[in-house]
């Protein structure tokens, strides 16, 4: 069962590359880019739609990661509270 997760990803990894490299080749037509603090330059137009796809991944992660940081960091703080308050009822049945 590990070898098949291993060929499929694979699989898929190639396609995804071959797919990737075709989009490059088809959208090769040079664009003038005007980013307001850097001179302006040309790039080829797959170049900058596959960089602001990652580009966008990237931020999708960071902000899944901060908020999963904030979660963990409450949840921790609501474990100590629920001890020390089962703590503090446990001591006032004996």
């Amino acid at each position: 069962m590990k070898i098949l997760k291993y060929a499929v990803g694979l699989v898929i990894a190639v396609l995804l590359f071959l797919f990737s490299a075709a989009f490059l080749s088809s959208n090769g037509e040079p664009v003038l880019v005007d980013a307001l603090v850097v001179p302006p330059f040309e790039v080829r137009l797959g170049i900058i739609l596959v960089m602001v796809f990652i580009l966008g991944g990237f931020m999708g992660l960071l902000t899944s990661a901060i908020s999963m940081i904030k979660l963990r960091t409450e949840k921790a703080r609501l474990q100590r509270r629920l001890q020390n308050t089962s703590q503090l009822i446990s001591g006032y049945s004996k």
